[in-house]
């Protein structure tokens, strides 16, 4: 069974639907905070994120990126199927979480 949890929008505010917080499927969500917040952001588990604006058009290794990631998103019971980087640049990323 998927995770559920909370929903955020695009802008990541609260989905809210006729007054209502909208909790729903959050697998993909999680996976998505990880990508973008980094290490003390979560005080529940503060070495968890990847923080991937420290990346953007670096000359970091993609190997290494993809080593990191894969380690933050294993952290949340997830596994990372597949990172595509172009430029220093996260262009894709197949990740899911894997069933509690």
């Amino acid at each position: 069974m998927a995770a559920q949890d909370i929903l955020l929008d695009e802008n990541w505010d609260l989905l809210i639907e006729n007054g209502d917080l909208i909790v729903g499927n959050s697998d993909q969500q999680h996976i998505a905070l990880i990508v973008v917040t980094g290490p003390g952001h979560w005080k529940e588990n503060p070495f968890l994120g990847f923080n991937a604006a420290l990346y953007e058009g670096s000359n970091t290794n993609p190997t290494e990126m993809k080593t990191n990631l894969a380690e933050q998103i294993q952290s949340d019971n997830g596994v990372l199927n597949q990172l595509t980087v172009s430029n220093g640049f996260i262009v894709n990323i197949d990740a899911e979480r894997l069933i509690n």
